[in-house]
């Protein structure tokens, strides 16, 4: 444990990764050239020409604000070289269910995918006018026909065995495929710096992970001549866990020369029908750091719903956080009075990230997006040459609002309704593990969101038992609850959520001390806004803004911060 009395400043908690036998530091490198980037799109060409605009950048996905094109595979959305035309066809329309189950409809596209003579449909239902989660139906191919000098889309669909609801409700996206087996994008010419690699990352848009292998291929190009430095073949249907896979390529021997980089997939499926959706990810030329001094990484937590006092470095009773009491507070600096911007959670985030009041960036309810000309922090980062990513749970922080901008990886550990998530930091604190892994030898600016102590307040089994000793000191209850034991109960719960927190954070604390991760990093931990146990009323969030609700914690440690 990590305690005031072992360690006495910050420097010796980053020194103490030599003692543990940290892991090996790497040579650090720096963004050279991100392909995805506006100034190396301009340049690009295509095959099909569908993978471009006609100004010749890269095509941006509908659902992204900006604009830079995105795509995502198994939650994980990131920034790609290209993604496929994608719209939504049908939006919660409601249809009679049909005895044998299979649905018809003709869904007219209008101006939607010109050309286009065949679509992939992802096709999501529930019972009409019901609350109950949506089910993914499977992806389907529709073909384009012409009626009446109008372009429409036949779709026919079998709902799932078990259907009885005399009604349901639809949505209805598509995808447009390459009209090719092959694609080709071609970026302008870049000079290769000595000891360059070349990273990124590749895959298969989930609709298409059934379809068959696809080869991807990287060469460079001088002029028409073009010599192949990267394959590989990826079938998403034999990786049980489908996801992007990343990879590293030295470009050592290119060092000084001029070379435009093609990059290609092929289609290896030997059905006529079969489609695919392949995409490129975040491809970033690399260069050694040099002498230059070393950037300092940023990690930021936020734990939704927690409210500052009832952590004890804010006074609280309860042994509900001794990590953040002592093994960080200690170490850094605690702000006594800080005020959320807000009682719920996307305005109170989108503030974080833009700095600006709900009240401008407009991010202030569940269908609105931020809606201001605005570079948020992880963009800002993004611009300066760190490594970006974000591990959320789901719930309002969605990615195409505005809150994934900036992030060059963006991961939404989704829960089954989207806004009553669940807690899940283990997992999300796994996945940041390793994306650390991965991207430990250059500046880094890590997002990680839990709603770990969100209400349902479900603790795991072995916190259930925790606080029940009658002789401990207890909380005060609201005179309005009346000392009422389900009350009790409940904030009994939310401590114990808090606990379980704590615990999971000394250890990934813990984990980034071992790996030599601390030493040049700034580690804040805070919240949204926090919770009321009828204080004034109301249980949970989102009502009048009292300090139960605003009170949040701010604690920030990392090189050159004085204790206090």
């Amino acid at each position: 444990m990590l305690r005031r009395s072992d360690v006495a400043t910050w420097a010796a908690v980053a020194a103490s990764c030599a003692a543990a036998a940290c892991a090996a530091e790497p040579e650090r490198v720096d963004p050279i050239h991100r392909f995805v980037d506006a100034e190396l799109r301009s340049g690009a060409a295509a095959v099909p020409l569908e993978l471009l605009t006609t100004s010749g950048a890269a095509s941006a996905d509908p659902r992204s604000t900006s604009g830079h094109a995105s795509a995502t595979i198994a939650d994980r959305t990131r920034y790609v070289l290209f993604t496929h035309p994608y719209q939504v066809l049908v939006y919660r329309r409601m249809l009679a269910a049909p005895p044998d189950r299979r649905l018809r409809l003709d869904v007219p596209l209008g101006s939607s995918f010109p050309g286009a003579d065949r679509l992939v449909l992802l096709t999501r239902q529930r019972a009409a006018r019901s609350d109950g989660p949506w089910s993914t139906l499977p992806p389907l191919l529709g073909r384009v026909r012409q009626l009446e000098g109008a372009r429409q889309v036949d779709i026919e669909l079998e709902l799932p065995p078990g259907f009885v609801e005399p009604r349901v409700e639809l949505i209805v996206a598509a995808y447009r495929p390459p009209d090719r087996l092959r694609t080709r994008y071609l970026t302008p010419e870049v000079e290769i710096p000595p000891g360059a690699a070349l990273e990124f990352g590749m895959g298969v848009l989930d609709p298409a992970a059934l379809q068959g292998p696809v080869r991807f291929s990287v060469s460079a190009c001088d002029g028409p001549a073009c010599a192949p430095v990267f394959g590989e073949t990826l079938d998403p249907a034999a990786d049980p866990a489908p996801a992007w896979q990343d990879r590293r390529v030295p470009l050592a021997a290119l060092a000084g020369e001029r070379r435009a980089l093609l990059f290609e997939t092929q289609h290896l499926a030997a059905s006529p029908e079969a489609f695919s959706l392949p995409v490129w990810s975040d491809p970033t030329l690399l260069a050694p750091a040099g002498a230059t001094a070393r950037r300092p990484n940023v990690i930021l937590v936020s734990i939704d719903t927690l409210r500052a006092d009832h952590l004890a470095a804010y006074g609280y009773p309860r042994s509900t956080s001794p990590f953040l009491d002592t093994g960080l507070s200690e170490l850094g600096v605690v702000f006594e009075n800080v005020v959320a911007a807000a009682t719920t959670t996307d305005p109170s985030h989108m503030t974080m990230f833009t700095s600006l009041p709900p009240s401008l960036h407009g991010a202030t309810a569940a269908v609105r997006s931020l809606d201001v000309p605005v570079i948020t922090l992880a963009e800002a980062f993004r611009a300066g040459g760190f490594a970006t990513a974000a591990f959320t749970e789901n719930g309002p922080l969605d990615y195409n609002r505005g809150f994934g901008r900036g992030f060059g990886e963006y991961l939404e550990n989704k829960s089954p309704y989207i806004m009553a998530p669940l807690g899940q930091i283990d997992r999300t604190l796994g996945h940041a593990r390793r994306w650390l892994e991965r991207s430990r030898d250059r500046p880094f600016f890590l997002f990680v969101h839990t709603f770990q102590v969100h209400s349902p307040y479900a603790p795991p089994e072995a916190y259930r038992t925790l606080f029940n000793d009658a002789s401990e000191e207890a909380p005060p209850v609201s005179a309005r609850a009346g000392r009422d034991p389900q009350v009790e109960d409940l904030v009994r719960n939310y401590d114990r959520e808090i606990r379980y927190v704590d615990d999971e954070l000394r250890a990934f604390f813990e984990w980034l001390g071992d790996e030599g991760l601390l030493e040049n990093s700034f580690f804040i931990v805070t919240s949204d806004h926090g919770e009321g146990f009828y204080e004034h009323g109301s249980l949970g969030h989102g009502a009048l803004p009292h300090e139960e609700l605003l009170g949040v914690p701010l604690i920030l440690v990392g090189p050159g911060v004085t204790p206090g």
